[in-house]
This record gives structure tokens, C-alpha cells and sequence, in this order.
């Protein structure tokens, strides 16, 4: 509950980030709503969608590494697809 209470509250541009380019979502309003080994759920007002992590967490640790790391390669497809 921490983590999601955590990106909710501090990260919700990161949130939509995972949305539109892990999910193919759109709009606005995106909020975390479950973390699993696999991956996450999200919610926007009138969609939801699963990422999927790239690979499964083996301990919950590593949640913070694979958005961050998640956060960064979509920066890095911004850069190269201007």
C-alpha cells in the first residue's frame, strides 16, 4: 500500500507515462491501484489498463528499479522518436 499511496501521491506523471506508452492508453487521470509481482493496474477515470513489468519481480525491493528503469526507457523512445 506504501508504494502505491507513494506513486499516487508523487508520481502520477510517471503513472500516465506507463499508461500511454506500456498500455496504448489515453486520457488523463491515471492512478496506480495494484502492484503484483507482474506487474500493475491502473485506473483513469473511464479506462484501466495492466503493464506488465518486463520481466517478474523476484522480491518486492526491486519495484522501485523496474519504474524507474520503466520511467527511462520511455524517455529515451521520446528522444529518438523526435
Amino acid at each position: 500500500q506504501a508504494a502505491l499511496d507513494h506513486m499516487n501521491a508523487d508520481h502520477r506523471d510517471a503513472i500516465a507515462l506507463y499508461a500511454r506508452h506500456f498500455g496504448g492508453a489515453a486520457g488523463d487521470g491515471w492512478m496506480a491501484t495494484g502492484f503484483d509481482a507482474d506487474g500493475m493496474d491502473l485506473a483513469a477515470p473511464d479506462a484501466t489498463c495492466r503493464i506488465f513489468f518486463p520481466q517478474p519481480l523476484q522480491a518486492a525491493r526491486e519495484l522501485r528499479s523496474v519504474l524507474v528503469e520503466m520511467a527511462k526507457t520511455d524517455a529515451r523512445q521520446s528522444k529518438s522518436d523526435s
